[in-house]
């Protein structure tokens, strides 16, 4: 009489990590690791959370939630019937409750799709870029998760990201890796400065007007705030003002004070208008080389500015 031998399973695990949300200075992330335990009848899972800080991506704290053993009943032989599955609770996080992580982080409850943005990044040996020049996660930010960087820069970007979540600062990545029904996956922040890009640069027109170049950012600030009052006292007030650094050499980075077109192309009609409330003739300008943007905002006071020459646009350059 002969027996059925059913070969050893290899050893198999498996990672996948799931974003919890966020707050002002901290974002949470639930590991969890699940593993067959080397037989066909029993599997472990074994669940962490991760806290972030999203300055700099230093893990704050770590605590085990649970730790789970699952085992399948080996004898089972009815086919009609599942088998009994057996839970064994190794580990038990008594202390972290669900309505810590609630009150604690906040994440939206409404899906959000994937931005369309997304379309044009590109994977580099040194990270994943955006339009091929913004340098959004670095390759060393894969360093510390499940899925090898190598690995995963081989895939197409749109069989890579499983989601996209966003706060005020970050956004945060879920890359997944692997068969499409048995993938693993990891969430990767990109950097509180990159993330500020990529907002800007999403929303990013082909076409500018220019008022004026400074070399700084508070001077090109300095010069949009008398200009909006110079608008207000004319009871105009569909002026859309936009400062932007830009790189206008190999050397020199500098801030450009804009007007946002509300559409493309602009009108003449209402460019000729704005030159005349302002007092000042304006040109066209591309955004090709355009970095970072910041809206117009009033200083608090802090004692005397020092003027400068550029400040007011001349009439008629």
């Amino acid at each position: 009489m002969s027996s059925l031998v059913i070969a050893t399973p290899d050893w198999l695990s498996a990672t996948n990590e799931e974003y919890m949300g966020s707050n002002d200075t901290f974002y949470a992330v639930m590991k969890t690791v699940t593993d067959n335990q080397g037989n066909y009848y029993s599997s472990r899972e074994v669940k962490s959370l991760f806290e972030y800080s999203k300055l700099d991506n230093a893990i704050i704290n770590q605590e085990l939630v649970s730790d789970i053993i699952y085992n399948i009943d080996a004898e089972h032989v009815d086919p009609s019937t599942p088998p009994k599955v057996t839970k064994v609770i190794k580990a038990k996080n008594k202390k972290l409750l669900l309505s810590v992580l609630t009150t604690d982080y906040k994440k939206s409850t409404i899906p959000v799709p994937v931005p369309a943005w997304t379309n044009h990044l590109k994977w580099k040996d040194e990270g994943l870029y955006l339009y091929g020049s913004l340098l959004v996660l670095p390759k060393n930010d894969f360093a510390d998760k499940e899925i090898p960087f190598e690995q995963i820069k081989q895939q197409p970007i749109a069989d890579s990201i499983l989601a996209v979540y966003q706060d005020d600062q970050c956004i945060y990545f879920s890359f997944k890796h692997g068969d499409p029904d048995n993938y693993q996956n990891c969430i990767i922040r990109v950097s509180p400065d990159a993330s500020k890009q990529i907002n800007d640069w999403s929303t990013k027109l082909s076409d500018y007007l220019l008022l004026s170049e400074h070399e700084t950012k508070e001077k090109a600030n300095a010069t949009s705030i008398k200009l909006i009052e110079i608008a207000k006292k004319k009871e105009f007030y569909a002026m859309n003002l936009e400062i932007w650094s830009a790189q206008k050499d190999a050397k020199n980075i500098v801030f450009y004070l804009v007007h946002r077109p509300f559409d493309l192309p602009m009108d003449e009609a209402k460019i000729k208008h704005l030159n005349a409330v302002i007092n000042h003739e304006t040109k066209l300008i591309k955004s090709n080389q355009f970095l970072k943007k910041w809206i117009p905002f009033v200083l608090p006071q802090q004692g005397p500015v020092e003027e400068e020459n550029e400040t007011e646009p001349e009439s008629g350059s």
